[in-house]
């Protein structure tokens, strides 16, 4: 073998070591990326969840709180007002989220009107 083909294999072995190299630094560093993103995409949910919650405190208490007033006003009896008090409640218990309600009976109407 002369000495250009000694040279050669050499050179390429060298590029080899380099891209392996640089393929393991990449992969640590992907890695490290990929453990925060799914840090982060945690920790979004649990705000998301809590923002959830809080939203369906804020709608049942602007709901007792109207409810309240009608009653104050004469509107409404007060078995009306534990009538709603209780489906609150009932909503309550099984996670009924009211906002999905109207969205979807915005959705219905608009594909009756657009249909």
């Amino acid at each position: 073998m002369d000495a250009s083909a000694i040279l050669s294999i050499v050179i390429s072995v060298i590029f080899a070591i380099t891209g392996f190299y640089f393929a393991y630094i990449s992969g640590i560093a992907l890695a490290k990326i990929q453990a925060k993103l799914d840090a982060q995409v945690d920790s979004l949910k649990e705000l998301l969840q809590q923002a959830h919650a809080d939203y369906h405190d804020n709608v049942t208490n602007v709901m007792k709180m109207t409810m309240q007033m009608m009653v104050h006003k004469g509107e409404w009896s007060s078995e009306e007002e534990e009538e709603l008090n209780v489906a609150i409640q009932e909503m309550r218990r099984h996670n009924f989220n009211p906002a999905s309600v109207l969205s979807k009976q915005n959705k219905v109407g608009e594909n009756e009107e657009h249909g």
